[in-house]
């Protein structure tokens, strides 16, 4: 075995808040590493139903275009959480959408169901809207 290169700590967050060293003990000590600094896989994409639209803008030029094209960018989508009284709570975000299907909606035929695809935004503050 030759030198180590490199020590692998233990870190302890919560100790610089308290002006305390991080580093609590030695866990190995390595000669050498691999893949250390990789860049990570990109968000898997889902897919989401949007039930009950009443589509406007965007959402609706996309929708026409899918329907000839079988599925059309979107960009980026936020949802806003609202209220029992209509008030904003929240917003959750998808990145990299694409619109790829639609149907009447099975409570309100004068509504849409919306299916699109695209990946979570880093920012979001929980998992699901």
């Amino acid at each position: 075995m030759g030198a180590p290169k490199y020590v692998l700590l233990s870190y302890d967050e919560g100790a610089e808040s308290t002006g305390e060293h991080g580093c609590e003990e030695i866990w190995a000590l390595c000669e050498d590493t691999a893949d250390l600094f990789a860049v990570p896989p990109p968000p898997a994409r889902g897919t989401y139903e949007l039930h009950g639209c009443t589509p406007e803008g965007d959402l609706r030029t996309a929708l026409t275009r899918a329907r000839a094209d079988g599925s059309a960018p979107l960009c980026a989508l936020t949802l806003e959480t609202l209220d029992k009284t209509g008030g904003g709570e929240g917003e959750w975000r998808l990145e990299d959408v694409r619109v790829v299907a639609d149907r009447p909606c099975v409570r309100d035929l004068s509504l849409r169901d919306v299916t699109v695809e695209g990946r979570q935004s880093d920012d979001n503050p929980y998992d699901y809207p």
